[in-house]
């Protein structure tokens, strides 16, 4: 029972996956995945599991299934050839689609027709990765840029340092500091009481 539930789960995994290319070998066993390159010589697949280069004269068949991506140009054509060219909620819904399949890159190119009609829509750009900066809808990239170039300083005025005042001093032309104590030379700052002979020198 447990190996038919395996048998089983392995036979479901390729139609849970996105569709894709089978190539079948001489040798009578398979390799799914994205044809993603192929000439003369031998073919690229992108599965599951990486990149396999196989040798054309190694292959017996190749049966070519729609992809995910091949959806998208297919819906991608349809919508710009019919009636909802211009509507921006038609672009937005293949953008969501694509990002569901796992296309980033396509979706995007889908959410970027949205801004083309709308520049304001808030969902085309949140779904972009687009963020707020000075009230402006800016990538990461472009907000590191200019945060780097304002300095983190942007829109702060900075006032200029007040400077003191020079006290009335001598060295501004004021009195000498000295003036009216009954002190005299006032060479080097120094000086001496001038002895009196009314009253002794006692003042």
């Amino acid at each position: 029972m447990q190996r038919i539930l395996a048998t089983l789960v392995m036979l479901l995994i390729p139609l849970a996956a996105a569709r894709a290319d089978t190539v079948i070998l001489l040798d009578g066993s398979s390799i799914e995945g994205e044809i993603i390159k192929e000439d003369d010589n031998e073919i690229t697949v992108k599965g599951r599991f990486g990149k396999t280069v196989i040798a054309r004269k190694d292959i017996r068949e190749i049966q070519k299934k729609d992809s995910a991506r091949g959806d998208f140009l297919k819906k991608q054509d349809e919508l710009k050839k019919g009636e909802s060219a211009n509507d921006a909620q038609s672009w937005m819904t293949l953008g969501y689609w694509a990002k569901k399949e796992g296309l980033r890159e396509e979706a995007d190119k889908a959410f970027g027709e949205a801004l083309k009609l709308e520049p304001n829509n808030d969902k085309a750009h949140e779904a972009m990765g687009h963020i707020r900066y000075l009230g402006q809808w800016v990538t990461p990239e472009e907000k590191r840029r200019r945060e780097a170039k304002d300095g983190g300083n942007a829109g702060i005025n900075v006032a200029p340092a007040v400077q003191p005042k020079p006290e009335n001093n001598a060295a501004a032309g004021g009195g000498s500091a000295t003036a009216g104590t009954g002190m005299v030379g006032g060479s080097s700052g120094s000086s001496k009481r001038v002895k009196c002979s009314s009253c002794s020198g006692t003042g």
